[in-house]
């Protein structure tokens, strides 16, 4: 099984995973979604985020924006991170099951040192 988040503002993935008000939970098992929650996001500070994730069970963060140093924060945990991705949240998720998800550069435009 895999468990993935993803940033969410409403229904739509948040341009920023550390600025989101909510992340999408999905539990991935042989291709199919077999359990979804949403957990409010903890406060924005150094590393809090990605420990936060971590104690969730996650795996992979797919992400629209996300600072290289939170990549390295995430990475050191050993969870994976996908980010250039647009959308709805459930459409997201469903693209990634059907190995169909569109990833690219990061959309985070904030200096290097966050």
């Amino acid at each position: 099984m895999m468990r993935i988040a993803i940033p969410t503002i409403g229904s739509k993935i948040s341009e920023h995973f550390g600025r989101c008000e909510k992340y999408s939970l999905y539990d991935i098992e042989n291709g199919k979604i077999v359990y979804k929650e949403q957990v409010k996001s903890p406060e924005h500070a150094p590393n809090v985020i990605p420990k936060y994730l971590e104690f969730q069970g996650v795996d992979l963060v797919i992400t629209s924006g996300i600072g290289h140093k939170a990549i390295s924060l995430f990475e050191e945990l050993g969870i994976q991170v996908l980010t250039g991705c647009y959308g709805d949240v459930d459409q997201i998720i469903d693209d990634f099951t059907k190995d169909k998800l569109r990833t690219g550069t990061s959309t985070c435009h904030h200096g290097e040192d966050r």
